[in-house]
């Protein structure tokens, strides 16, 4: 599990506790093809909400 958690670790937006919650939320991380579909999976798509 340590190693789930060091990788999604690696994904933007996801620290320490965010990691250990996605990963034991999950179960089996291969059935994502990719990491865009497992950050929309789990909604941590970064985004800008800026005025102009």
């Amino acid at each position: 599990m340590q190693q789930v958690i060091n990788d999604l670790q690696a994904l933007r937006g996801i620290a320490d506790i965010s990691a250990v919650t996605i990963a034991s939320e999950l179960g089996q991380v291969s059935r994502f093809e990719s990491a865009r579909q497992l950050m929309g999976y789990c909604g941590v798509i970064p985004s800008e909400d800026s005025s102009g």
